[in-house]
């Protein structure tokens, strides 16, 4: 009896102190969590009062560091292009509304005269039975595609002049007194901001009556490489008679798996690019279903499922493996180059700056180059509801198994070998990255931006534009006289070729099979 007495006292014990336990971690994860403690329920506790957002006006104002420059002038109404929709172009969109305008692209004839298997899959794709194409160039297949001209796109929000730029019309010679800048690059750049560029540095111009016009060519669209990019620079810029020429190489320095993987090395059974599958574990779920009773909070994180919104709605960043980068240091925002050659990745940055150098000069035009923005930095917390597909994507597959942290440290030492390349080129950096807000309201996931990014975006080019355009104006190097004297465009102004598809498609499959 005497023994039993003291079993059931340990027994009873135990049961105790496993209930303090489970009451103790309860109110720590609550705590931990922003769960309330007075209810059972899981409910956050009240968000505090939140100190009221920044205006527009301060906004700007931050965003704006170049002596001179009126931050009223961000309100300057954009360039503006008007043209109609081309009724067969817009059947054709009609008709496959998923291939992000991929019907209407003019492609180039080399480009179709030796495809590769992924071209020949994406044209096997399209439902018209026409394809658009343009003569190559230089007998190469860049660029691989030029937009349709004189069309209004809608409803995406493309409007293309005359030689198939998101840009007003213009004539080849380039007018008196007449600034023009081009814009290279891919999606990131197939947008509005070259309308707001021009809007603002005439703005500026009107403002100190200095009498001169600005003509902003933006050649960028969606998926050109850097190829690509030489190609339309050197080919349909060229002939206009450019001043200055704006680079921007995003998205994000070869920002998938295989590149990233390079640069680190992982922990074991932690793969680039693949998040590890929830374990199945009889006991935890048991335990998780015996918990969910009495402690929810805890329940969730023995379930693992500890990701979840704050009392203000923010998602924080997930639990991650460690990751070892090995890359370039940076030091005040730049590298060695030295030390960056070394690496192929870094060493090819810099190869691409030489070209665009090269070219700008062979040009004329002054060449401007940018650092890439990522919509992540350390300690980044994310809306639940607007910023959902942001998260998914930071923390889903392409980015795994990568921290927040780590995604800054190779965007900065990318970033910092182009700051590098600049100043002993002596060459312009407009810094995208170091100076647009910290603010998932302009990004529409990480690489691109909402319409307020854009003007942002264009905001800051403007700046970075105007101190070259003071000097050229007082040293009268420009506007220069560098445009075709002919008039005539040697290589947009010819008839676009209609191609059968279904023929193409016989001939290019027996090429790639």
């Amino acid at each position: 009896m005497h023994f039993n007495s003291r079993l059931l006292r340990f027994v009873l014990l135990g049961i105790g102190t496993l209930f303090w336990f489970t009451i103790g971690g309860e109110l720590l994860c609550r705590l931990d969590d922003d769960w309330r403690i007075d209810v059972f329920e899981l409910k956050a506790r009240p968000a505090p009062a939140q100190s009221p957002n920044p205006s527009s006006a301060d906004e700007i104002a931050g965003l704006t560091y170049q002596a001179g420059v009126d931050p009223a002038w961000f309100a300057a109404p954009p360039a503006r292009i008007e043209k109609q929709g081309n009724p067969e172009l817009q059947a054709r969109t009609a008709a496959n509304p998923t291939a992000m305008q991929q019907e209407n692209y003019l492609w180039n004839s080399a480009l179709l005269g030796h495809p590769d298997a992924s071209q020949v899959a994406l044209i096997r794709g399209f439902k018209e039975d026409t394809l658009f194409a343009f003569p190559s160039f230089d007998d190469s297949p860049y660029p691989r595609y030029r937009l349709y001209p004189d069309n209004d796109f809608r409803p995406v929000g493309w409007i293309t002049n005359h030689w198939g730029w998101l840009s007003v019309d213009m004539a080849v010679r380039k007018p008196p007194r007449t600034f023009r800048v081009g814009i290279l690059g891919d999606s990131t750049s197939h947008n509005l901001y070259g309308f707001h560029l021009q809007g603002f540095l005439d703005a500026w111009a009107k403002a100190r009556n200095l009498g001169v016009k600005f003509e902003v060519a933006n050649a960028g669209r969606q998926g050109l490489g850097f190829e690509d990019e030489l190609a339309a620079m050197k080919y349909e810029l060229g002939p206009m008679g450019l001043d200055y020429v704006v680079e921007y190489f995003a998205p994000g320095f070869s920002l998938v798996p295989p590149q990233m993987a390079a640069f680190a090395t992982f922990p074991p059974g932690v793969q680039a690019g693949a998040p590890p599958p929830r374990e199945q574990s009889p006991l935890r779920d048991s335990a998780g279903r015996a918990l969910s009773a009495i402690a929810p909070a805890l329940a969730r994180r023995v379930d693992g499922g500890d990701t979840h919104a704050d009392s203000n709605g923010l998602l924080p960043e997930p639990v991650k493996p460690r990751v070892e980068l090995h890359l370039p240091p940076v030091s005040a925002g730049r590298v060695d180059l030295k030390e960056a050659n070394k690496d192929p990745y870094f060493a090819r940055i810099v190869s691409q700056l030489d070209r665009l150098k090269a070219l700008a000069q062979t040009l004329r035009a002054v060449p401007f180059v940018s650092t890439e923005r990522l919509c992540v930095w350390d300690g980044l917390k994310l809306r639940s509801d607007a910023d959902k597909n942001l998260y998914e994507t930071l923390n889903g597959p392409l980015f795994w198994p990568f921290s927040y942290a780590d995604l800054r440290q190779m965007l900065a030492t990318h970033n910092g070998t182009i700051v590098a390349w600049a100043q002993a080129n002596g060459a312009n950096v407009i810094d995208i990255d170091g100076r647009m807000p910290k603010s998932t309201d302009i990004c529409g996931d990480p690489w691109h931006d909402t319409e307020l990014g854009q003007r942002m975006r264009a905001w800051l080019i403007f700046q970075a534009i105007v101190p070259q355009v003071t000097q050229d104006l007082r040293s009268h190097l420009a506007p220069r006289d560098n445009s075709e004297p002919s008039g005539v465009h040697p290589y947009l102004d010819k008839p676009i070729e209609r191609i059968d598809r279904a023929t193409w498609l016989s001939r290019a499959e027996a090429k790639v099979n």
